[in-house]
């Protein structure tokens, strides 16, 4: 897992990552044009870190590092750890999923800057929490805990980020017992619509939220074996539109929303080979939105510029790195043109590429990481 902060207060992202194979974290120090500084690796023992959490610890104006040591059992078998102030006290609290538990540690701080006090709130006989986020799920200025229960349908990994630029929090969830990927929309009162990619059936299942719960589930066709989502109003009629990335069809399926929960039969574009993670944005500066995805077996992504209509270009590939795991999009050199960064997982490295603001992109930078990014 990675974070970003800057860590040496030069007005630059800096990025660390936990390095679960070789038991260290690693600190890369950024430029501010789109490339790393050399790669800084700390021992952790035998901690074994999955999760990592940057914040202001000790109230120094200096970003700490926190993570909870999964080898070692400190502080039960902590597999996230979040940090927030939860109770407005201008002091950072953090919030551990504890999976051997069933629950959620708090851990106050104290003016000292330690963490003596704690309270416990149950998850439930069995949920076995195993990743946890924060967010304000409710529209108000109080931050709200999300956590997935493995214990129930082996939810592994959850994340919380407006992912339709709606400006409110959606919570993202990967499901190792069914082999799906679940998004859930946020409404801003607490409810959420959820999409739903079942690998199994090579289907979307579409849920929309209400205070009741959900209702009118509905379920649409898509390729074999999807293994991500993504959404964005690829038609440009304010209504939202779904892509999801399809591992043993080597394409994506695009399906156009109605605004109502309901979408159009797929259309499908080719991509590379085993394409696992989708990611979106306007890569031309068109106002159009664009599609990128990262192709496990193919070694590269994909990139399809969008007319705007709902259709796209063939794709267009570029060299990221070997089996590029998961990929995501920013402007990493202030440039106003958006750039791709991906997890090269068997290369052990970080696979970061310069985008020219016409849907090209420089040759790949290559920042090395610890062991399966």
């Amino acid at each position: 897992m990675t974070a970003v902060g800057d860590f040496n207060k030069d007005h630059t992202a800096d990025i660390t990552v936990t390095n679960f194979g070789t038991n260290s974290i690693g600190i890369f120090l950024g430029f501010g044009n789109g490339s790393l500084k050399k790669y800084t690796e700390l021992s952790m023992g035998s901690s074994r870190p999955i999760v990592i959490s940057v914040s202001d610890l000790s109230n120094d104006t200096q970003l700490d590092i926190a993570t909870p040591n999964c080898g070692t059992h400190s502080i039960s078998i902590l597999y996230a750890i979040v940090s927030e102030d939860f109770n407005k006290d201008c002091y950072v609290e953090l919030a551990a999923a504890n999976y051997g538990m069933d629950n959620v540690v708090i851990f106050f701080e104290n003016k000292n800057f330690t963490f003596a006090n704690q309270i416990t709130i149950s998850t439930a006989h069995g949920s076995r929490p195993h990743s946890i986020t924060v967010g304000f799920f409710t529209n108000d200025d109080n931050p709200d805990i999300a956590v997935p229960n493995y214990g129930s349908n082996e939810i592994v990994s959850i994340g919380a980020g407006d992912s339709n630029h709606d400006n409110r929090p959606d919570l993202i969830v990967t499901n190792n017992g069914t082999n799906n990927t679940g998004l859930f929309l946020g409404s801003g009162n607490s409810t959420f619509d959820i999409i739903m990619v079942t690998n199994g059936t090579a289907t979307i299942d579409i849920l929309l939220g209400s205070f009741e719960g959900f209702i009118n589930l509905t379920r649409f066709s898509i390729g074999s074996g999807p293994q991500s989502v993504a959404v964005g109003d690829f038609n440009n009629d304010t209504r939202l539109d779904i892509v999801v990335a399809n591992n043993l069809d080597n394409d994506v399926s695009v399906l156009l929303g109605y605004g109502d929960g309901s979408f159009l039969n797929q259309m499908t574009f080719s991509t590379g080979s085993q394409p696992y993670s989708v990611a979106v944005g306007d890569f031309n500066n068109d106002t159009r939105l664009d599609i990128v995805v990262a192709n496990w077996f193919g070694n590269g992504v994909s990139v399809l510029l969008g007319y705007g209509n709902g259709s796209f270009q063939n794709q267009m590939t570029f060299s990221t790195g070997s089996l590029p795991y998961a990929v995501a999009v920013c402007d990493f050199n202030n440039d106003t043109r958006l750039d791709i960064v991906v997890a090269n997982s068997n290369d052990n490295n970080l696979g970061v590429l310069l985008g020219y603001g016409n849907g090209s992109f420089q040759n790949k930078m290559k920042f090395s990481t610890g062991s399966a990014p």
